[in-house]
């Protein structure tokens, strides 16, 4: 058999190829085989480094064509402040699981914040209500607009609150939005977040979004969350 090329991909190109809505389809699937035990669960590792962390996700699946993934994302979240990059920067490698080929070599992070959102909007879609119309952000980054773009799909909100410790990237999500419905930045997580009926908290892993009472295994809500009826969708960006 003569060896196929490996096909490389770029963010851009990543986005080219795959939609929201088709992201949210895969995403659908992919969690009704695994309720059904039909595909294995996944796997990871992860190693702290002085600044960040890096981890690694492996997967096989089978639709037909047997596949093999493995995901290498490294989350620096200091990253914008101190040198403009992105938090998540990584690598995607797929093969195939008959023979070991890789078949493509691909931006991580692009996928990352579309299967995420896509997770998030499979969520919103069957927990959130038909009526759901303001969405708060918390989080501006690229994992706080791929949700804005994932969400906008399962509901029509009319609203959208966004939050952001950098402002101007609160400003830019806002202003990407302000043709399909009232958007407003909000100086606080209490200002966006409060009788909004559909919560993203984007942040980093580690990271609080607020201080307050505690609920569940540590995790610290607000009031003004725990005693409405929100959905709730907390992210690592």
């Amino acid at each position: 058999m003569t060896p196929a090329e490996t096909l490389a991909l770029t963010a851009a190109d990543v986005a080219r190829c795959l939609s929201p809505a088709a992201c949210r389809a895969a995403v659908e699937r992919a969690f009704g085989l695994l309720a059904e035990g039909r595909v294995p669960a996944a796997r990871a590792i992860g190693f702290e480094a002085a600044e960040g962390s890096f981890h690694a996700k492996v997967a096989l699946f089978d639709a037909g064509r047997p596949r093999f993934v493995a995901k290498i994302n490294g989350n620096f979240p200091r990253n914008p402040e101190r040198s403009g990059l992105p938090t998540i920067q990584g690598v995607l490698v797929l093969c195939d699981s008959t023979d070991g080929r890789p078949l493509a070599l691909m931006d991580s992070a692009s996928v990352t914040a579309l299967r995420t959102a896509a997770a998030s909007a499979v969520a919103a879609d069957h927990l959130a209500r038909r009526d759901a119309s303001v969405l708060a952000v918390v989080g501006c980054g690229l994992q706080g607009a791929a949700h804005v773009a994932a969400l906008r799909e399962v509901r029509a909100f009319r609203e959208l609150r966004v939050h952001d410790v950098l402002p101007a990237r609160a400003r830019a999500l806002a202003d990407a939005h302000r043709d399909a419905c009232e958007c407003r930045v909000a100086e606080t997580v209490a200002e966006a977040t409060r009788g909004a009926d559909v919560v993203v908290t984007a942040r980093p892993a580690g990271s609080s979004c607020s201080s307050g009472p505690t609920s569940g295994r540590g995790r610290s809500w607000p009031a003004w969350v725990r005693t409405t009826r929100t959905s709730a969708s907390c992210t690592r960006s």
